[in-house]
Formats: C-alpha cells, structure tokens, sequence
C-alpha cells in the first residue's frame, strides 16, 4: 500500500497547485510519518513546470566553454522538514488524463518481497524453430511505513 486514506487527498477538480498545497503535503508526510517525510516526489509534466514556476527566483546562467545555459528548473525543493528530490515520470500524469496528480515516496522504506524467485521455466511446449521459455517469479511490495507517502489527485492541468 503506498498511502492510507490519511495521506491521501483527491483535490476538487480545477485546483490550482501552488506551493502551499505542496507544503502542506509535505507537513502530512512529516506528521503522519513519525517524523519522516518523503524524499522523492513524482508528478507529470503539468504539475513540474508548475513547481519550476514557483521555485523560479531568477535565472541561473551556467556557462562552460563556449556553450551558455540558462538554468530554471529545480531539481530538489528544500523544505523545513527536509530535502525533496523532484522526478517527472509519464505514468503519474498522462496526455488523457483530466486532472493532475503528485506522488510522494520514501524509497528506502519499499522494499521488494519475494513470494517465489524468479526462475526460467524450459518445461514449455516447442512449436516451431525455437525454444519456449518462460520467467516465473511471484513478488509483492513491502511498505515498511505507509504514512510517509502522500498521494493526490484532481489539480488542474489546463
């Protein structure tokens, strides 16, 4: 389980994320979690120009050679309960979805737990110029404390 109905909040359609419902996130992480928070979150493309536009204080210029760059995203939000590393990834917000959604995990507290090692199964019937093979494991997810993860869905993304 990656959250508990107390670390999870589904926004009224069309709320706008700012960096306060971000904070406030972060704060049900910490207290929720004991005093861990979430090191990591994850959200679409939407949700992470939103926070480069928040956290944008002015450029950075970064010039190497002959080659100039300017800087005006984030890639870790410090916060007063800790760091907050930032990660877009295109399965928390996809093209169709109607409304924006941010996840926020500790990784060291996920762990993988083997039901069944994973092994290659030859025993498979052959049917043509090749060898069927199979991989078989069986695994779950260990969530070694849920209340630190913080899961919400319904911001606007238009």
């Amino acid at each position: 389980m990656v959250s508990k109905a107390e670390t999870y909040s589904a926004q009224t359609s069309g709320t706008v994320f700012a960096a306060s419902i971000l904070s406030a996130m972060l704060k049900d992480s910490w207290s929720n979690g004991n005093g861990e928070m979430a090191t990591d979150a994850y959200m679409g493309a939407y949700l992470r120009r939103a926070i480069d536009d928040f956290t944008w204080k002015s450029n950075t210029v970064i010039t190497t050679g002959n080659i100039t760059q300017i800087n005006t995203s984030v890639t870790q939000y410090a916060t007063s309960f800790g760091p907050l590393n930032l990660h877009t990834h295109r399965y928390i917000q996809q093209s169709s979805d109607a409304t924006g959604r941010m996840l926020l995990l500790r990784p060291e507290k996920l762990k993988i737990a083997w039901l069944q090692r994973p092994f290659v199964d030859t025993g498979l019937a052959r049917s043509g110029d090749y060898d069927r093979r199979a991989i078989v494991g069986k695994l779950t997810l260990e969530c070694r404390n849920a209340y630190v993860n913080v899961y919400h869905t319904g911001f606007s993304i238009g």
